[in-house]
């Protein structure tokens, strides 16, 4: 909650944002934005097929109890973030990168660095990622527990800027 509540109150995270959690899990996070920030599309992309799989279904009884309101769009895919070409029109992304190997980080730097649209980045292994050259100015560090194993770690906040290629693609 105090990640998504720093999104909306510094990084202006709002209606007309589109969220994206890469490797998503069991989808808290993509419901929690769109329940909590009203943001006009919340996805989630996974690759595990199970843990998709429950996301999807925890998605369709929500919306079958009507706790979900129609808009904003949710959806969850499951998919690596490898098959992405892009992330437009995604502007706050983000991941629990703990477990992302290095290529996967530069995978996703690479799409970042290439975003006309992506504004600010959340993670949790800043490091890999920046390590791949990846441009972005730090805004904030937020601490953010999980809430499946209660574990304690450290959220990195960054701003980013589009490269002026990926403005004219």
């Amino acid at each position: 909650h105090t990640t998504v509540q720093f999104l909306m109150d510094t990084c202006g995270m709002g209606p007309g944002s589109t969220f994206l959690d890469i490797g998503s899990g069991l989808g808290k996070p993509v419901l929690h934005v769109a329940l909590h920030a009203q943001v006009q599309h919340a996805l989630g992309i996974e690759v595990a097929h199970a843990t998709w799989a429950l996301a999807m279904s925890t998605l369709l009884r929500a919306r079958g109890r009507s706790h979900l309101p129609t808009t904003p769009t949710i959806h969850y895919t499951h998919a690596s973030v490898t098959s992405l070409a892009n992330l437009n029109p995604c502007t706050h992304v983000y991941m629990f990168d703990i477990g992302f190997t290095p290529e996967i980080h530069a995978h996703i730097a690479a799409l970042i660095s290439n975003s006309p649209t992506v504004q600010y980045f959340v993670c949790y292994h800043p490091r890999r990622l920046l390590a791949t050259g990846l441009s972005a100015e730090p805004v904030a560090r937020t601490p953010a527990r999980m809430s499946v194993s209660e574990e304690q770690h450290t959220a990195y906040v960054y701003r980013c800027e589009p490269s002026p290629a990926a403005l004219y693609e």
